[in-house]
């Protein structure tokens, strides 16, 4: 398989400890999931939450209540976000600071200011960064609500896809990383642009790609 797995995930209301620890990692993003009453087996997939959008948030300190626990103990993750009474609007009103967040996250890959270092790269470089916010053992026990601010739709592909048509969605949309989900729309993998190097799909030509992607149906 070219999938990567097991998958390191992130619950929709995640803690900053958790969120720390993953960004000490070299990923640049990460599947979101959540349980609700039709996923009791699996936190389904619900979007797709980057390092720009997860340092903003950790920077700004834009924490949120503990997510709720069912009577069996059980984590339910019914976000703040996902908390709306049903006569509101379906669109929220958007407040002034969120929309200074928005654009902070928006602009963050462009900044030379802050603590983004265009010359620093790998896991050194995200420690570096995560020194730099200053987070204490009290922002640690807080949580943020990834909601509001994780790519709700991001593609994905079953579990059963060919390898081609996988390669096709890289070559084609300049993607970085596409989960793979089963029928319950549970992650079971994510593929990256590395992945497809141990197979020197990348060598191979657009005739010769073509031709495979055909044989395969894609």
């Amino acid at each position: 398989a070219v999938m990567a797995t097991p998958v390191e995930l992130f619950h929709q209301v995640e803690q900053v400890s958790v969120i720390e620890d993953a960004l000490r990692q070299k990923h640049n993003g990460w599947p979101v999931v959540m349980y609700d009453d039709h996923s009791e087996s699996c936190p389904h997939f619900v979007g797709m939450v980057t390092r720009a959008q997860l340092l903003t948030l950790l920077s700004r300190r834009h924490f949120c209540d503990a997510p709720l626990l069912d009577e069996a103990g059980q984590r339910v993750d019914c976000s703040p976000s996902a908390q709306q009474n049903e006569s509101e609007s379906y669109f929220p009103a958007v407040t002034c600071d969120q929309i200074k967040l928005d654009a902070a996250m928006r602009t963050y890959m462009h900044r030379g200011q802050m603590f983004y270092n265009r010359g620093a790269i790998g896991a050194i470089s995200g420690i570096a960064i995560l020194e730099k916010l200053g987070l204490t053992d009290e922002d640690r026990a807080q949580f943020i609500d990834l909601g509001p601010f994780m790519n709700i739709a991001p593609l994905s592909v079953q579990v059963d896809c060919s390898v081609w048509k996988a390669y096709l969605y890289f070559r084609t949309m300049g993607l970085r990383h596409l989960p793979v989900v089963d029928k319950w729309n549970c992650v079971v993998g994510i593929i990256t642009r590395k992945d497809f190097h141990s197979l020197n799909t990348k060598n191979d030509t657009d005739a010769s790609y073509a031709t495979a992607c055909e044989d395969q149906g894609c």
